[in-house]
């Protein structure tokens, strides 16, 4: 996960009704459902204090995930935001591994010296295979962080932010 904070000139109202316009935004607890399979690029939840937003790819999958935080700051309003792969995918990913090398450490363990067939090869290749699939899930999530980075500030007209207190 990457962080990102940038300032904009508008309020968090503001921020939040420009979001509106350029994502397909929910605000109910069944609305997401409409928001996902809308016509924009973008779509997730706007509010005045947070945001959750995902890039709508052509595979209806999304990997990456845009969450913030609006902040309001005298002069305008300082959105501290994170962007990546989703936490449920870390963690799905963290424990599938963790049970694949188990598995494989506990099954060479067992196979003592005999001649491993095929089967039993594919099964050793399995750490591989998903280290593989994290690969893959990583560089997926690092074109859409890129793009949902962009889009926010974009839409928001946001630039860096330079804290006042550390002048």
């Amino acid at each position: 996960m990457s962080r990102l904070v940038v300032f904009t000139k508008l309020t968090p109202a503001e921020c939040q009704a420009r979001l509106a316009q350029a994502a397909d935004t929910y605000h109910s607890a069944g609305g997401w459902l409409r928001a996902m399979f809308g016509r924009r690029e973008v779509y997730g939840k706007a509010t005045e204090t947070a945001l959750r937003l995902y890039q709508r790819p052509r595979y209806r999958r999304n990997c990456a995930v845009l969450s913030a935080r609006l902040t309001p700051e005298s002069g305008g309003t300082v959105l501290h935001a994170s962007v990546g792969l989703q936490r449920v995918q870390i963690w799905v990913l963290a424990v599938w591994c963790a049970m694949s090398l188990a598995g494989t450490w506990i099954f060479l363990r067992t196979q003592h010296a005999s001649p491993l067939d095929a089967r039993e090869l594919l099964f050793v290749s399995m750490p591989v295979g998903l280290v593989a699939i994290a690969a893959w899930l990583r560089f997926l999530s690092r074109r859409e962080a890129r793009f949902l980075s962009d889009f926010v500030i974009r839409t928001l007209e946001a630039g860096p932010y330079l804290d006042p207190t550390s002048r």
